[in-house]
């Protein structure tokens, strides 16, 4: 055969056997349209993990999101599952059954709340096929079901609670006690009156209160004499919350017992029982950093006035009551 023809037939030869191999279809390969929606998706995804971080006061980012990596996936899917127990439960929140504590999402409730499965974000393998459940492995193929999942994580995660500030305090402390007989109860208690009508004093003397009333008639066992103490404290809370997206607010007070005194009791008409946390204030949605209350707790009178204390007593009675305040958060994010 002449070196022409054989060339010839061994190209014809090759091009025969290579076609079928270059042919081979790729069913489990993405399309050039479905890379380009990943993108969009995987970049949007990012951006709606980074809200949330940020709403917690978290700088953490993914981004840029240069394609569709394992590696990207797996750590918006942890992110997610960390961030998820710092938020309020909004589906069965925000308060616990009995009303005395904050109900913060568990993975299990969060994973519920997202409709995921309850062992974790769905795999998917070739032609996008389940092949498990948990984190994205390198083996993994990313299409829309996978960040639907991921949409779903981060769209059940919309309350956040945070802390407030104490701020433009007042507060009197007045002592009244005399003597160690009870034919002193009667000076006793006209001191605390005289006193009571003082100017209030700029602070917070108890330490977290925005509002205390309390009380103490009757035997003073701290300074072993005729006992006519009251107090009150008044105040305002505020909070810096972060201004990325608007939010609305409510703020949470928690009544607690003064541990100076015998018993609760709300002196003022306020409702509430120990431990129950109740609505004291609200704010409509808003990107305004700060959220400052009006005053609460701005009442005048003598909680001995308001118990009726009168000469000769009975017994010693204390009593009284205070709230702290916290915020929640109701984050109106950017739609996914």
């Amino acid at each position: 055969m002449k070196p022409r023809r054989f060339f010839l037939f061994l190209s014809f030869w090759l091009a025969m056997m290579a076609t079928p191999a270059w042919a081979e279809s790729f069913p489990s390969r993405p399309t050039l349209a479905e890379m380009d929606q990943m993108m969009v998706l995987g970049t949007a995804s990012g951006h709606a993990v980074r809200e949330r971080a940020l709403a917690l006061k978290s700088n953490w980012s993914a981004l840029p999101y240069s394609g569709i990596r394992a590696t990207y996936f797996a750590t918006l899917q942890q992110v997610l599952q960390t961030l998820a127990p710092q938020y309020i439960d909004s589906v069965s929140g925000p308060l616990t059954a009995g009303g005395n504590n904050f109900l913060y999402y568990t993975l299990t409730s969060w994973r519920s709340a997202a409709g995921l499965n309850a062992s974790g974000f769905r795999r998917y393998g070739a032609e996008g096929n389940p092949v498990g459940y948990g984190l994205a492995q390198s083996n993994d193929v990313f299409r829309a079901p996978a960040f639907e999942e991921v949409a779903a994580g981060f769209r059940a995660l919309s309350w956040t609670l945070q802390s407030a500030s104490l701020v433009q305090g007042k507060w009197k402390n007045i002592p009244g006690s005399i003597g160690k007989d009870t034919n002193e109860c009667a000076v006793a208690l006209s001191i605390n009156r005289i006193l009571w009508l003082n100017t209030w004093n700029n602070g917070f003397s108890w330490g977290s209160s925005v509002y205390y009333c309390g009380y103490l008639f009757g035997e003073d066992f701290v300074y072993a004499q005729v006992g006519a103490r009251s107090g009150r404290q008044r105040g305002k809370c505020s909070a810096t919350v972060p201004t990325m997206r608007p939010c609305s607010a409510s703020v949470y007070a928690q009544c607690r017992k003064d541990f100076n005194t015998s018993y609760f009791i709300m002196l003022d008409g306020l409702p509430g029982t120990e431990g129950q946390m109740i609505e004291i204030a609200s704010f409509p949605e808003t990107s305004e950093a700060v959220r400052l209350t009006d005053e609460i707790g701005g009442y005048e009178a003598n909680p001995l006035d308001i118990i009726g204390a009168a000469c000769p007593y009975s017994d010693v009675s204390a009593g009284g009551g205070y709230f702290d305040c916290r915020y929640l958060l109701r984050w109106n994010f950017t739609p996914y």
